[in-house]
């Protein structure tokens, strides 16, 4: 409980069970709202809207085996849209776990962690009852860290009746991916080339509040804007330079395929937004992404400015000298 209310956690969404009860009363005496549903799935999707409505990290406490299971359809919905969710989940006492035997305990699973590994940033069980306010810690900074996306944190239900000590060391910091990133007036002299510019927006910017930013660079540059699904309300519907629809649709695509630079801001360019990549890799490419790999794993950009979305496209939007074309922009 320390732990969490150390992570700004004032609320948190559950279903109660045998083996989690003991954080129910913990909750309720650290005075932290815990909002009861009636399926476990619905509890990570909770945490998940949550998390997306307010920036903050969205908790779903769940119980052990079939109910931590029943949460991984809207844990991996989290991972694919980036939402910081933390899946605090009991498991079977580590005094009963064998690993790699199934022994039979009630809720058992082989291995619980394991079954969260591909739709999380990571899937961890705590050790020991000392290890707990580290364990949490690290799991919701881990969360909130860019890129934001869902952790799973395994508890043993014996450890929820134990002494955890009477110091709690701090964990620091989750590890940061070592990333390249390429210098603003390299960036600018990609967009001085451009002579049809294209800016591709995605859910990065929308979690980064990017939006006045990113409608400043487009009007500078006259530049028509493509958001994603998930980067959909980054900009007004009714701004001058925002594509109204996806790419697929033939007359958007075609923005893409005439473009000679795209400007991609917060955005992996997934599988459904790109046909499945059968869309043209643009003649230029510039990245803005708080992770270098994750720019560069679909389509490759000639140059990444890593950073927070907000920050840099306003850096971008102030040095670029404006365009003048407004007219034909909403022309097309």
């Amino acid at each position: 409980m320390e732990a969490l209310r150390e992570l700004d956690v004032d609320i948190a969404f559950g279903l109660p069970g045998v083996h989690n009860l003991p954080v129910w009363e913990a909750c309720a005496a650290a005075g932290i709202r815990l909002v009861g549903v009636r399926h476990e799935q619905a509890a990570a999707y909770a945490a998940d809207g949550y998390a997306r409505a307010t920036g903050r990290l969205g908790v779903a406490v769940v119980t052990t085996g079939p109910g931590a299971a029943n949460t991984l359809g809207a844990t991996g919905e989290a991972m694919t849209s980036g939402a910081p969710v933390l899946v605090l989940a009991t498991d079977i006492p580590s005094t009963l776990r064998r690993p790699g035997v199934y022994r039979g305990v009630l809720h058992e699973t082989r291995d619980q962690a394991a079954m969260f590994a591909p739709v999380t940033k990571a899937a961890t069980t705590a050790g020991a009852a000392s290890e707990l306010y580290a364990a949490v810690l690290l799991a919701g900074r881990t969360a909130l860290a860019a890129p934001t996306g869902p952790v799973y944190l395994g508890v043993p239900t014996d450890l929820l009746s134990q002494a955890t000590g009477g110091s709690h060391a701090d964990p620091g910091l989750p590890p940061q991916r070592p990333s390249s990133g390429g210098e603003l007036r390299d960036a600018l002299a990609m967009v001085e080339r451009a002579q049809r510019p294209l800016l591709w927006v995605g859910g990065g910017a929308l979690r980064a509040g990017a939006g006045d930013a990113v409608g400043l660079l487009a009007e500078r540059l006259c530049a028509p804007v493509i958001t994603t699904y998930n980067g959909r309300g980054v900009l007004p519907p009714d701004h001058p330079c925002l594509v109204p629809g996806p790419a697929h649709v033939p007359a958007i695509g075609a923005l893409w395929d005439q473009a000679d630079l795209v400007i991609a801001i917060g955005s992996d360019f997934d599988g459904m937004t790109t046909q499945n990549w059968r869309m043209p890799a643009p003649p230029a490419l510039l990245a803005i992404n708080v992770d270098a790999e994750d720019a560069a794993k679909n389509y490759r950009p000639d140059l990444v400015l890593v950073g927070d979305a907000l920050a840099v496209t306003e850096r971008l939007a102030a040095a670029v000298p404006a365009r003048d074309g407004r007219g034909d922009l909403i022309a097309l």
